[in-house]
Parts: structure tokens; sequence; C-alpha cells
């Protein structure tokens, strides 16, 4: 997936039609800078997908889509999607681990999303929060209606800011409104 100009073959696009899991235990996944190409990583297998990438948000550069399908269940842990330019595009599952003081989905690079482009929710997709320490519900969280909320972490989930969601469930620990 890597380019860096285009050339007689024109702008270079690829996607990674992924029916299992992402694991990037050490080295660095490159698509196409902007202007040269594109490259698209569709998760799409019913179930959970596991991704295991650095946390520092380096695992992937260049000009790089995510897609999570429908019937896809993304689970980050505190791993980072990250990408030079490109977009976040939820139909499904996305689970959260990030412990981080801002928030799992921050607008800025932290937490478990480091995407500076366009994030989109869909209607009926679900943002699950599952760390296993204190997680915090960031400015990068969708606002969208239409978007189901769950709190699934042993420990506590504190509000940082206000919550949007068709449905707001709670299957383990606390949640913090107090705080805000």
């Amino acid at each position: 997936m890597t380019s860096s100009t285009a050339d007689s073959v024109g702008a270079r696009q690829a996607t990674l039609n992924l029916n299992g899991d992402l694991k990037i235990y050490s080295g660095t996944f490159i698509a196409p800078p902007l202007g040269s190409g594109k490259g698209t990583i569709v998760f799409r297998r019913t179930g959970i997908q596991t991704v295991v990438s650095s946390i520092s948000g380096n695992s992937f550069q260049g000009n790089l889509d995510y897609r999570i399908e429908s019937s896809s269940t993304v689970s980050l842990g505190n791993s980072v999607l990250s990408n030079t330019t490109g977009m976040l595009h939820v139909k499904g599952k996305i689970q959260l681990g990030s412990s981080d003081p801002g928030g799992a989905i921050q607008l800025v690079n932290q937490g478990n999303i480091y995407i500076p482009g366009p994030r989109i929710f869909e209607d009926e997709s679900i943002v699950e929060y599952n760390g296993t320490s204190p997680q915090w519900i960031g400015d990068g969280h969708p606002s969208g209606s239409g978007i189901t909320f769950i709190g699934n972490n042993p420990s506590e989930i504190a509000l940082t800011q206000d919550v949007i969601a068709d449905d707001f469930l709670v299957q383990q620990g606390t949640i913090r409104a107090d705080l805000y």
C-alpha cells in the first residue's frame, strides 16, 4: 500500500478488507500520502476484531481511511487508530479502552483515535467504553442522535461534556456526571 507520488499507473488506491484482527506489534502500516492515492482498512467480520497497535499513534501513516461495517465490532483496548490524513467511518461498534484524562475520543491526537479528518458515526452505531481503569468522555465523543452509548467499565466513566445518545446502557461500573 506504499506510494509516494502518482505515476504512469495514476493515483494509488488500495483496500484491505479485513475479516480478522489487525495487529502491528512493531513497524508501520504506510498508505500513500495525500494527493498520490489513498488506503482504506475495512473491518467487516461479524463479531469482534481486535486492533493491537502503538499507543503513541505511529503505527499507521499516510492518507488512510477506516471503515467499521455494521456487523463488526472493533476492540481497541489501549491501542490507537491513526493516520496523517483520512477519515473514520463507524457503522458498527467501536470499543474504547483508553484511560487518557481528556477522553478516549478527543478532537486532538490523544486517547484511542488520532485521526485529524472527518469522524462519521452513523445512526445505529455503538460507542462502548470498556476499559479497566477510569475513563472519560472527551470532546471528540460523537454528538449525533441515533448512536448507542455503552458503559462497560468495572471502574468508572466520567462525563466531561454533554452526551446525546439514542440508547444509554450501563453494563457495569459507575457513570460520573458529578465531576462535569
